[in-house]
């Protein structure tokens, strides 16, 4: 019910951008994105596609290819090349957003921390595990500088390690890093919180 009431929502917005010719803008362009990440969300690849197109082609007139908004927008496609089984693209895409990250911030920056995280997930999905493991220890490595010791994002990075490791079977690494993430949350929000 909730996606159709987004669905429903975000047609009457595009409706009313048309009506007021205002679909060549960052705002429409966030728009479309949006039913973009719906459209993919309902498992409907193709219409995602067109609407990620669509958000990347007004978004690149306006700001030009060298933007932090444009890496968003190929994180999107390499999310959507990924779940469409699209491997070499989804990678070009995903090390695309994440050298754009880089230069528009530089090294030390939560989004770029994110960009390696979501290649790192990548490559542990694809078996390459060393390529996972380098990923997975960068964005921890930013995510302390940037966020401190104790952080939710860096409790996800030692629980991805944790995982990343028991792929690899290798259970002792495992699970001193699955103990890391688990004594962060539980400083976080309390032992017997259902938050982690």
């Amino acid at each position: 019910k909730n996606l159709l009431d987004a669905e429903g929502y975000y047609a009457k917005a595009e409706k009313l951008f048309q009506d007021l010719g205002q679909m060549n803008t960052l705002h429409a362009a966030t728009l479309l994105a949006n039913i973009g990440a719906l459209s993919k969300e309902k498992g409907d690849l193709k219409k995602a596609k067109q609407y990620y197109d669509r958000a990347y082609a007004i978004r690149k007139t306006i700001l030009g290819d060298q933007h932090a908004t444009i890496a968003d927008t190929l994180m999107n496609y390499a999310n959507l090349f990924n779940e469409n089984g699209e491997q070499q693209q989804a990678e070009k895409c995903y090390l695309q957003a994440l050298n754009m990250r880089i230069s528009c911030y530089g090294e030390n920056h939560k989004d770029v921390a994110q960009a390696y995280n979501n290649l790192g997930a990548f490559y542990s999905n694809n078996g390459q595990f060393a390529k996972a493991k380098e990923c997975h220890e960068k964005a921890l490595e930013i995510r302390k500088k940037v966020c401190g010791e104790y952080h939710p994002n860096v409790f996800e990075s030692y629980h991805n390690l944790g995982a990343l490791h028991t792929r690899m079977n290798e259970m002792e690494t495992a699970e001193q890093y699955y103990g890391k993430a688990l004594a962060g949350y539980q400083e976080l929000h309390g032992e017997n919180s259902s938050e982690y």
